[in-house]
């Protein structure tokens, strides 16, 4: 019994400030070896993000090479100018027409000409240059050029492509660009534009279409931007312009067609009356064309027979009866090549 009873004592305040002072060091032991691991963890998830972010902000700028003359990178995927001592410009999203890597030197004297005309203008625009990619064309000589979705093979993918503008577009009112928004497309980039405006794929100001055409069936969204549709009197595409205006005629959409002495190109006359035009819009006043434009007046041209010989492995699948536009020429105001689609059959 007297063991028993001393068996039940409780221990002696020393014992139990023993315990006391051996359970408070292990918590203490675990807590720490927790802390250590959770920071080394967190540094280490804090050094990789900038890494990331890097690598991410890097892929997301173009290549310089598809920068022009007084554009340079920005990231999202475009080559942007800002008018300098400017702040709150205009934007003009310009859309190339076909080119591959022999032909880019040319393209880049386009952008180059509308980003140092679009500073020099009153309305002091800014230009963003965006680019196409290598290998979206369908038809199979053209799989070495750069082009935008134009026709019915790849329309489909225009939404995903314009969606894709939102981060350069974004960047480029960051740096400055946070007035109204224009689109300029020429040659396969003006089918494209047409494509855009058509399906209200992005909000524009207003659309300039230079030496493209129409992509069926023409729709006229709501609101409706007001167009500027520009050719030349030998210009291949002109047929399909003159088509395009009569298909806005049909669905009432306000716009202008105008064509010029020359082919197919984009010399300072057709930016000078675009840039006037993006302007005319702002200012809510009457656009008065240049004296040199006048309405379309077709001259000798390819017959269309031999631009649909020379397109019947593309339109194999889908016959048409439509003649397609002849390719971006070598030089800005060269005739055109001979069996080249600007339209991307």
């Amino acid at each position: 019994m007297s063991t028993l009873r001393r068996s039940a004592r409780p221990s002696s305040p020393r014992r139990k400030r023993s315990y006391t002072l051996i359970a408070t060091l292990t918590f203490s032991a675990i807590a720490f070896t927790a802390g250590v691991f959770a920071c080394r963890k967190t540094a280490s998830n804090t050094n990789a993000r900038p890494t990331a972010s890097a690598a991410e902000d890097a892929a997301a700028l173009p290549d310089p090479r598809f920068c022009g003359k007084g554009l340079s990178p920005i990231a999202g995927g475009g080559c942007f100018s800002a008018p300098p001592g400017t702040s709150d410009f205009p934007l003009v999203v310009y859309l190339h027409g076909l080119h591959d890597d022999t032909t880019l030197g040319e393209e880049l004297a386009r952008q180059s000409r509308l980003a140092e005309m679009g500073a020099r203008h009153e309305g002091r625009f800014g230009v963003l240059a965006l680019h196409g990619k290598k290998g979206d064309c369908t038809l199979k000589r053209a799989r070495d050029l750069y082009c935008w979705p134009s026709n019915d093979f790849t329309a489909a993918e225009a939404p995903a492509i314009v969606a894709s503008f939102a981060r350069a577009i974004g960047e480029a009112g960051e740096r400055g660009a946070r007035g109204r928004r224009y689109l300029f497309g020429f040659s396969n980039g003006g089918y494209f534009a047409v494509l855009i405006a058509e399906r209200a794929l992005a909000k524009f100001d207003a659309v300039v279409v230079a030496h493209g055409g129409p992509m069926p069936p023409t729709e006229r969204p709501s609101p409706a931007p007001p167009l500027l549709l520009l050719t030349a009197d030998d210009d291949s595409a002109i047929d399909d312009m003159t088509r395009l205006s009569r298909e806005l005629l049909g669905v009432q959409w306000n716009h202008t067609l105008l064509s010029r002495d020359g082919v197919h190109g984009l010399p300072e006359t057709d930016i000078a009356t675009a840039l006037d035009f993006f302007e005319s819009t702002a200012k809510h006043r009457l656009f008065s064309p240049p004296p040199s434009s006048h309405p379309p007046r077709p001259k000798s041209r390819i017959p269309p027979e031999e631009l649909a010989d020379a397109d019947a492995d593309a339109n194999a699948t889908k016959p048409t009866s439509e003649p397609l536009p002849l390719a971006d020429p070598p030089a800005v105001d060269a005739p055109p090549p001979e069996a080249a689609g600007s339209r991307d059959p």
